[in-house]
């Protein structure tokens, strides 16, 4: 119920920036339908769902994509994102250094193995023990039939988030089957290469 407020009161913010902007910027022209799946996408960056909020029947994950390719769009969605940066000051470095300190924390840095009673123990660090930056990189903290349960946030999700932004790992080029299409028909032409039929 939380998560289902913050998500319609996120939103609502949502839809009050884009009317600034509307307002302020002269923002590009869109349907209603078009804006409204601006404002769903801005919300979760699920295109998919944001195409059937908007109306969208049948819509597909490759058809949602589209979308977001189509010139005003695109324009639209670049706006709402200056704007969301200017309002909170958050950068691209601000989130590079999280990523960084998920990417290279380590477990011994909140347990230590300890003996007790001629055997080895692990034993949790109290929390006052650890820095701030320390304390961002903890998931979870779970009292369990059999003790209490620390857990940390995805490395390897860290690791490969910055490797990308890096440009440190090379995506594999995936092999594509050419379809039989006339290219007289319409079509809206993806980033990718990709031909969607509109």
């Amino acid at each position: 119920m939380a998560g289902d407020n913050a998500a319609m009161s996120f939103a609502f913010a949502i839809c009050l920036i884009f009317d600034y902007i509307c307002k302020v910027n002269n923002a590009p022209h869109l349907t209603l339908r078009q804006r409204r799946f601006c404002e769903e996408y801005m919300v979760d960056l699920n295109a998919q769902r944001a195409a059937a909020t908007a109306g969208y029947s049948n819509y597909t994950d490759l058809k949602a994509q589209a979308l977001l390719e189509l010139p005003a769009v695109k324009e639209y969605i670049a706006l709402i994102q200056e704007h969301l940066r200017q309002r909170t000051g958050i950068t691209r470095e601000m989130l590079l250094r999280e990523l960084m300190l998920i990417a290279f924390s380590n477990m011994s840095d909140y347990v230590s193995i300890v003996p007790h009673n001629g055997e080895s123990v692990l034993k949790l660090k109290n929390t006052t023990e650890l820095t701030p930056e320390q304390l961002r990189c903890i998931q979870s903290i779970t009292r369990t039939t059999t003790g209490i349960q620390i857990k940390l946030h995805d490395k390897i999700d860290a690791i490969e988030k910055l490797g990308r932004h890096l440009g440190l790992f090379t995506p594999r080029a995936e092999s594509q089957t050419p379809e039989a299409t006339d290219l007289d028909e319409p079509y809206i032409l993806l980033s990718n290469g990709t031909r969607i039929p509109i």
